[in-house]
């Protein structure tokens, strides 16, 4: 860190899974609209009820909700089709141990909310009722969904496993998953994910963006050194806290993996057997995997990520969170 406390920024690119480097790309009025309108088409393409985004507009207000131990921020954005149908998008990123409950919920918000009236206009019909889509860019596996890279849901008839209606859809992306290099990225989709998978470590965007108006837009705004004093100095701190929350998971995991060697050898000696040893060493490696589940839950980490890291299963993490 320099010595006038800042810290050193060491990448091109800023980085998507961050507060502020989220806002930037996809939360900022008067420059995040083209880079919206070509990733939602990408996204949403085989989805036929939404069509081609032509316009983009922010919702009134960026939405701030208070939750424990911060704030949930939601880029709530309006878009018209080609064919002029029009729905809103929620546009989410963070940690949370109840990520789908959390998704629905906003969900069912950005719907009832379309209800509500000033004093002296008309009923409300529920007539226009715009559509959400939420979606979801998760540098984490969401626990309860499957690992696969995305997950879409809806309202469905479970019998006939049709979709009913176009109230709503959740798009979920699951970073984790995407594993491709550049060279393996045939599709635009693929692009973009390669970029906002990996753009801290980009010095820059290896596919051709010149005729791409979206990615043109993603590489101007999305520099470090194209930052203001203001939006550089929130976006230190944001990184700050993200490096700090590695750092302290990456010592929960050594001082784990120490706990149990230590334990499992004293255990090993005191039995004086091969077979006390060997049980002295699986419980240390249990006790390690108890330790480093501890500290991921201190974290915030979602269940799946906890179980993908340490081998628990799920009943003994909700044990541990009890």
């Amino acid at each position: 860190m320099a010595a006038n406390n800042r810290i050193i920024i060491d990448s091109v690119y800023i980085d998507p899974f961050t507060d502020e480097g989220f806002k930037i790309i996809f939360g900022t009025e008067g420059q995040s609209e083209e880079i919206l309108r070509g990733f939602l088409n990408e996204l949403m393409k085989d989805d036929p009820l939404f069509g081609n985004i032509k316009v983009i507009r922010f919702r009134p207000t960026v939405r701030s909700r208070q939750r424990k131990g911060g704030k949930t921020i939601i880029y709530d954005v309006l878009c018209e089709t080609e064919s002029k149908k029009r729905f809103i998008v929620e546009m989410q990123q963070e940690k949370n141990f109840n990520f789908l409950n959390r998704a629905i919920y906003y969900i069912a918000r950005a719907l009832a909310e379309q209800g509500e009236r000033k004093k002296g206009e008309p009923e409300w019909k529920y007539d226009p009722l715009y559509p959400v889509v939420g979606v979801f860019l998760c540098d984490f596996y969401v626990y309860g969904l499957k690992p696969k890279l995305i997950t879409r849901t809806g309202n469905m008839d479970l019998d006939e496993k049709e979709l009913v209606g176009n109230h709503y859809r959740e798009y979920f992306i699951q970073m984790p998953e995407f594993n491709k290099t550049a060279a393996e990225c045939v599709t635009k989709l693929d692009q973009w994910i390669y970029i906002l998978k990996n753009m801290p470590t980009l010095e820059i965007i290896p596919f051709d963006i010149k005729h791409d108006k979206a990615l043109k837009q993603l590489d101007k705004v999305s520099r470090v050194a194209a930052l203001k004093e203001e939006k550089r100095r929130i976006y230190e701190a944001n990184l700050r806290q993200k490096r700090d929350r590695l750092a302290a998971l990456d010592t929960a995991i050594m001082e784990g993996r120490a706990k149990g060697l230590a334990e499992g050898r004293a255990e090993g000696r005191a039995e004086g057997r091969a077979e006390g040893r060997a049980e002295g060493v699986t419980e240390g490696r249990i006790e390690e995997k108890l330790s480093v589940a501890k500290a991921a839950i201190k974290m915030g980490l979602d269940n799946a990520s906890i179980i993908k890291l340490t081998g628990l299963s799920e009943s003994e993490v909700d044990k541990l969170k009890n």
